[in-house]
């Protein structure tokens, strides 16, 4: 009965991050590259992406067979991208366009500098480092599952 338990319980969490959606955006000259994909390395097919702000949805997109989309990147110092897929799995990010001036910010003054843009790198790597966290807690888990089985069944 407990072995039973503890098998569900085993399945039902490996279970949990296998369908965890990533969502990656970056850009490049003025165009914004969104990638999605689930925990494993599966592309999101067809998933829809919408492009918000603080006023609502600014715009729509779809990804593709590999799980990107590349659109305009829009003129905007920060905004939300969320990826809604089926199944009710959501993620949303923040961005913050690198290509934003203070010159746009500003309405007109005669030095445009560059905002500097170094989070959405790091929210790839932290997310890596997570990424690698949560599957070195779950080889842990199960070492103390079934230690946790072997010294029971020891003491009978």
């Amino acid at each position: 009965m407990l072995n039973r338990f503890l098998f569900l319980i085993i399945i039902s969490c490996s279970l949990g991050f296998a369908h965890s959606l990533k969502v990656f955006a970056r850009s490049s000259d003025n165009t914004l590259e969104i990638k999605g994909y689930f925990y494993g390395g599966s592309a999101c097919k067809g998933c829809a992406v919408e492009l918000r702000d603080e006023n609502g949805a600014f715009a729509s997109l779809e990804l593709d067979e590999q799980g990107r989309v590349n659109t305009a990147l829009p003129n905007k110092i920060s905004f939300k991208i969320a990826v809604s897929a089926a199944g009710g799995h959501l993620k949303e990010i923040e961005f913050k366009n690198p290509n934003f001036t203070q010159n746009q910010q500003n309405n007109g003054s005669k030095n445009p500098t560059p905002l500097k843009n170094t989070q959405n790198q790091l929210d790839e790597k932290s997310s890596v480092f997570l990424e690698f966290l949560k599957g070195f807690g779950s080889i842990l888990a199960i070492f103390i599952i079934f230690s946790v089985i072997y010294f029971a069944k020891k003491k009978r």
